[in-house]
């Protein structure tokens, strides 16, 4: 198969997550269904067995954060991975009977045919290799999440095969993004902006987590392990990866930083007194390092232990040598504008919340909403939307917007609470999609693709009961304790 510049090695693997279709298993009576058995298998399905090695290394794959990681111990975390998991083996298991398979000549040849590595009209070996890098992945991982995504491609499609998507379905699709809607609307923003917040509140609320407002101020060394220093090359070769081995055999074992660097004759960079925002304690800023290379050396948390960092497809040893926190107090103006920002979203999030609940009781309609733009001298503006582009909402609050039947009052909001908005449809126009409409071949493909999504949410469900899964529950409880 294809194959990257790059070498694969132990912990510094280069990853890459790719969204992917997640089959919903639901065990029910999970903790009866538990059993024991061989120690390195941790779940049965049919007559599969599933290595507790092999869940461990999906569990790595997860990349879990240090929260997540303590969680796995005291809550059912393991098992809502393990469920997870589990449902992707079924859902292989699955596409095996059905035949979807992808043989290495069809891999290659869908790889070659994909024009996002062409170069004048052909497949560039070069582009190829040029997007693995840039994407931070060896071409073994970018290739099996290929396959598995084209797997799931030919799954759904599979199953929509046949089905003739009537107009009324197409005309719905098309209804969502294309009508005009008259409507009556509250910012509530311009509510939200009246409720000031005062120094005492701000002061109540530093005393309360004063333990909270501390600076870390750290010494951190580091150095760029380039391939002119590693091998006798100036790119990435065998002998590179060879010695990047050896230099992480190094860290594992206990070498200093000094240590690896003397034998190595690498020069390392040195930062004094820097804090989070890469300042030290002079107001001076080390630009010469990228942002999100920096945030890695500095969440290294152990002191005098080096540490090897993976950063756009270049390689660090990077440590923390020393480290100390300070008290902050309210005149640190950052500070001082952080907790007020966060007190002035708390007050949005009780506003948003107290009117979500009103709306979701049933009880709120156009006659309440007029009596709390009077009782708060707010503004009720009129508008008809004509698009999903218009000069008011951006396109995903339109959608909601469209998606409201005619008397309807909802609250409606993005994602990070930015927007805010009470709005009640007075009236909706929707517009034909005729069948030689240069849309109607998008819209038609857009009702299939959900038909075919609800038929696998039926499909899905039948699965619960058509496997036998088996769980090995000291492996479970081996595996928690691991963590």
């Amino acid at each position: 198969m294809l194959r990257s510049i790059g070498k694969s090695s132990k912990s510094i693997i280069l990853k890459i997550f790719v969204g992917i279709i997640i089959l919903p298993f639901i065990f029910w009576g999970m903790g009866d269904v538990f059993k024991g058995g061989n120690k390195n298998v941790i779940a049965t399905v049919e007559n599969n067995k599933i290595g507790s090695e092999e869940f461990m290394f999906y569990l790595e794959s997860l990349n879990l954060n240090e929260q997540d990681k303590k969680n796995l111990k005291s809550t059912n975390l393991i098992e809502s991975i393990l469920s997870e998991f589990i449902g992707k083996k079924i859902m292989q298991l699955e596409m095996k009977k059905l035949g979807i398979l992808i043989s290495d000549k069809s891999l290659k040849d869908m790889i070659i045919n994909d024009k996002t590595f062409h170069k004048d009209g052909k497949f560039s070996r070069l582009r190829y290799e040029e997007f693995l890098i840039k994407s931070s992945i060896d071409a073994p991982s970018f290739e099996k999440n290929f396959v598995e995504q084209e797997k799931k491609r030919q799954f759904l499609n599979f199953l929509s095969s046949g089905v003739k998507i009537p107009k009324a379905f197409v005309q719905s699709e098309y209804n969502k993004e294309n009508q005009i809607k008259d409507i009556e609307y509250i910012d509530l923003n311009d509510f939200i902006s009246k409720k000031k917040i005062n120094d005492k509140e701000i002061k109540n609320f530093y005393d309360e987590n004063k333990e909270s407002f501390k600076e870390e101020i750290k010494d951190i060394k580091y150095v760029e392990l380039k391939p002119e220093i590693l091998s006798s090359k100036e790119k990435f070769d065998e002998e590179y990866f060879k010695n990047l081995d050896k230099i992480e055999n190094d860290i594992l074992d206990g070498k200093k930083f000094n240590e690896i660097s003397d034998f190595y004759k690498l020069k390392a960079e040195i930062i004094s007194e820097v804090k989070i925002n890469k300042e030290n304690s002079k107001g001076q800023k080390f630009s010469n390092i990228k942002d999100p290379l920096f945030q890695k050396m500095f969440r290294i948390k152990e002191i005098d232990r080096p540490n090897l960092l993976n950063f756009e497809n270049k390689y660090y040893i990077s440590e923390v040598s020393s480290k100390k926190e300070i008290q902050l107090t309210l005149s640190n103006k950052n500070l001082y504008d952080n907790i007020k920002s966060q007190l002035n979203f708390r007050e949005k999030i009780k506003v948003i919340k107290n009117i979500s609940d009103e709306i979701d009781s049933g009880k709120y309609n156009r006659e309440q909403m007029k009596k709390f733009a009077t009782e708060n001298s707010v503004i009720i503006r009129n508008l008809s939307i004509k698009n999903l582009k218009n000069d008011t909402f951006d396109e995903k609050v339109s959608i909601k917007v469209f998606n409201l039947k005619d008397g309807q009052v909802k609250l409606i909001s993005d994602r990070v609470l930015s927007k805010n908005y009470i709005v009640h449809s007075k009236k909706t126009k929707f517009k034909e999609l005729k069948r030689d409409s240069k849309d109607y071949e998008k819209y038609r493909k857009n009702a299939k693709l959900n038909f075919s999504k609800e038929i696998f949410g039926v499909y899905d469900t039948g699965l619960n009961f058509k496997y036998n899964v088996d769980f090995n529950t000291k492996t479970i409880d081996r595996i928690k304790k691991a963590f």
